[in-house]
């Protein structure tokens, strides 16, 4: 029983081997490992986490633009969140689009966000007194006013 104990402990305190901390690419990579099984088992969240890691952190924003509108129309509610405050963005992989913004804002309350309802009033309330025509002609830029947000 001593020795079991003393040995666990010997390989505890030694870290037995690298650590995946001691190479940052080692460790990205096991990341997405875990987050693309976690992916395959249904996880939306880590399926939606597994694209804006790897193609929107590693610089391939427009394929990341793709795949997240692909999830979304799929149901994916993280997806469509996250398209609803990209396209509101001037420079977000997309072009700005406060309709287009609104639009997945819309769909991402319809599939069950909670953090998306406020931004989507905000936005339905600026459009409809004419703000998307003043930001189209370019007068307007920025979307609604921050109070308006």
């Amino acid at each position: 029983m001593r020795i079991a104990a003393l040995l666990v402990l010997l390989l505890a305190v030694s870290g037995c081997g690298p650590s995946p901390y001691d190479d940052p690419e080692a460790s990205r990579e096991q990341a997405y490992r875990v987050m693309e099984w976690r992916a395959k088992l249904g996880d939306e969240k880590q399926a939606f986490k597994l694209v804006f890691h790897r193609q929107w952190f590693e610089g391939d924003k427009a394929g990341a633009v793709r795949e997240l509108r692909r999830m979304g129309r799929e149901g994916n509610v993280y997806a469509s969140e996250a398209l609803g405050w990209i396209y509101q963005s001037e420079d977000a992989g997309a072009e700005q689009d406060f309709k287009e913004a609104a639009r997945w804002l819309r769909l991402a309350v319809e599939q069950g966000s909670e953090g998306a309802g406020a931004d989507l009033a905000h936005y339905e309330a600026w459009l409809a007194s004419g703000g998307a025509a003043e930001a189209d002609s370019g007068r307007v830029s920025g979307g609604p006013a921050p109070e308006a947000r």
